[in-house]
């Protein structure tokens, strides 16, 4: 037996997956590990940003050499279904598209269905992307009549927001026939748009990004608000204008560099991953990455893509911010901790509420218990979707709370086993840098800001 096998049984053993296996221990599991050993490294780096993963840089989720390589061992069939229940960027589906495959993603932040849907285009529409680009700010010319509580307002004057808007309106003439400016959000709703409208709107979002750089901040998912009216931005139209043009031509250079060829049937859409709009036993393949339980604000991190949209800052917004996952509001109620979330989970939440730092027993484990419970429903939710046998595939990582260590790998372990979900494989990356450090006053309880990427590989009884 060789060097790798040998350190693969020890593995194994380490793990103690033999409890939780239904079969012999075989070369079939041995080779699973070999190949986890081989997998590159999930994180995304500048070298992963090429061709359309580059129009919307996404600080959460997987590099596209990463899903090529999962989906390559693990997805045979050219008939095989592939899903992402937390989609984001949609690094899944495009790789799936590129396969071949039937693939399905969701997301509940709207924003995250049109950077995915746009990622589908083909390069067959190369050559019609910059002269339908020309028409749509030719068409920008109608009068648009600024509303006091267009989320625009936050940063733009109204005489820009006009100007952008009208670009908006020169879109959804060109590609939706509508002589009058709708909010995106609705088409989003209805799914009623293109691939090629998202590719548009993609461009729309960076160019709006490319005005706010005076107000990022050093949190990369925060956009600060002007200190007041005159600190607000007022770029002339055609300042505008060019560099919509402008984004529009670094998108379609990238298009050269990507490696997205073929063409496979993929839905995107919105819809939580606590209730996945797919049959029973329909899904061969999961691949995903599950939001990070660091209380990242995923509504806020794109609060300006959702201003484009048309989503307004009041009940909107907030209702958002509260349906998704990791989200730092809180519950009045914190939910019950199940058996099923495992011996982990629930003394981890036992350490939290027992912590003596301030609104450790309140804010904090509220928090948490409102994490918990909807990783388990969404664990409930793959495991009605994949088919017996099906595999997922799910990108963890680790993090604390203060000094507590969050072992979300095993958490997440120990909750599919509850369920008839078995971990058949894992692979551990370390990483020098996490979220969790952005925060400067968890220094108070950690030097170091280092954490664990860990890819686990669950079959479904």
């Amino acid at each position: 037996m060789s060097g790798e096998m040998v350190r693969a049984f020890a593995r194994l053993r380490q793990m103690a997956l033999f409890k939780c296996l239904h079969l012999d221990l075989s070369l079939t599991i041995i080779a699973i590990m070999l190949v986890l050993d081989n997998l590159p490294n999930p994180k995304r780096d500048r070298s992963s940003a090429v061709g359309r993963a580059g129009w919307y840089p996404y600080y959460a989720g997987f590099s596209s050499d990463f899903a090529q390589a999962v989906l390559d061992y693990f997805v045979k069939s050219a008939s095989s279904r592939v899903l992402d229940p937390w989609n984001g960027s949609g690094t899944t589906t495009a790789v799936t598209a590129g396969k071949g495959h039937e693939g399905f993603g969701f997301d509940l932040n709207p924003v995250m269905v049109v950077v995915a849907r746009a990622r589908l285009l083909n390069k067959r529409e190369r050559s019609s992307l910059l002269p339908l680009a020309k028409l749509i700010t030719s068409l920008a010319v109608s009068r648009h009549e600024v509303q006091s509580d267009d989320p625009l307002n936050l940063w733009f004057k109204p005489q820009a927001i006009g100007s952008l808007r009208r670009i908006e309106q020169g879109l959804q003439k060109s590609l939706f026939g509508l002589d009058k400016w709708v909010p995106m959000q609705k088409h989003i709703q209805a799914n009623d748009f293109s691939d090629i409208a998202a590719f548009f709107y993609v461009a729309l979002f960076r160019t709006i990004r490319a005005f706010l750089t005076r107000f990022e901040s050093s949190n990369p998912t925060w956009i600060k608000a002007p200190k007041g009216y005159s600190t607000k931005l007022e770029p002339s139209e055609r300042t505008i204008r060019d560099q919509f043009l402008m984004q529009i031509s670094s998108m379609i250079s990238a298009l050269d560099s990507d490696v997205l060829e073929k063409d496979g049937k993929i839905k995107i859409g919105l819809a939580a991953s606590q209730r996945v709009p797919l049959p029973d036993s329909s899904i061969d393949f999961i691949l995903s990455s599950p939001p990070y339980c660091t209380r990242i604000d995923y509504a806020s991190a794109t609060r300006v893509e959702l201003a484009v949209l048309g989503l307004s800052e009041g009940d909107a917004f907030e209702n958002l911010r509260r349906s998704l996952l990791g989200t730092p509001t809180v519950p009045p109620e914190a939910p019950a901790c199940l058996p099923g979330w495992g011996p982990t989970c629930e003394s981890f939440l036992r350490a939290v509420k027992e912590h003596t730092s301030k609104a450790s027993s309140t804010y904090y484990y509220k928090g948490h218990c409102q994490y918990f419970d909807g990783i388990y429903n969404s664990m409930l939710e793959l495991h009605r979707c994949l088919k017996p046998s099906g595999q997922a595939c799910l990108v963890v990582q680790d993090s604390f709370y203060k000094d507590v260590h969050n072992n979300l790998p095993t958490i997440y372990a120990e909750m599919a086993e509850s369920m008839g979900i078995n971990l058949t494989g894992r692979k551990d990356f370390p990483l020098s840098r996490s979220m969790g450090q952005v925060n400067v006053m968890s220094r108070r309880y950690r030097t170091s800001g280092a954490a664990t990427e860990s890819v686990l590989l669950f079959t479904k009884d």
